[in-house]
């Protein structure tokens, strides 16, 4: 009966370490870096771009406001990045997995160590919209240097 227990419990505390890895954010890890220094971490992030290197690959990778590089060694297999990140478009979702580094050899900043890469989600082109008060705006500022063109042509044309 012991060993149940202990194996149930062993399999909810592993659970339990992949539902918070997965909900694991880049500004926790910014914020508290030693907590995660050399610790394994998982978490959901957007290609922001793709550096490819003869060791491998350097991808930025962003969670809204937070970015961070991950190093992906050539040994990694890697998934085909369709989008980037930018004002234009939404880049594709990765789940990485991989050990967080403060400081590691042969890297002038913190990186993420990718042990595995999958694609979550594709990227997709952003559809641009302008909001009414905009449209708005831009209208009456079309009218207001017609009539102020219309007057000043007709100043010059009156010798005023």
């Amino acid at each position: 009966m012991k060993k149940v227990l202990f194996l149930i419990s062993g399999i909810l505390l592993v659970l339990s370490f992949e539902i918070f890895a997965q909900d694991l954010q880049i500004e926790d890890i910014l914020s508290n870096p030693k907590k995660y220094d050399k610790q394994e971490i998982v978490f959901n992030a957007e290609v922001l771009d793709v550096l490819p290197r003869s060791k491998g690959s350097w991808f930025n990778v962003s969670q809204g406001k937070a970015a961070i590089g991950v190093w992906v060694p050539s040994d990694v297999d890697l998934p085909k990045i369709s989008r980037k990140g930018s004002y234009k478009q939404q880049g594709d979702i990765l789940d990485i997995k991989g050990v967080y580094f403060l400081n590691h050899e042969g890297f002038s900043e913190p990186i993420i160590l990718a042990q595995t890469l999958s694609l979550i989600k594709p990227g997709f082109y952003k559809k641009e919209t302008v909001s009414e008060n905009k449209k708005t705006a831009g209208e009456i500022l079309f009218v207001t240097f017609f009539i102020l063109l219309i007057y000043k042509i007709g100043k010059r044309r009156h010798g005023k």
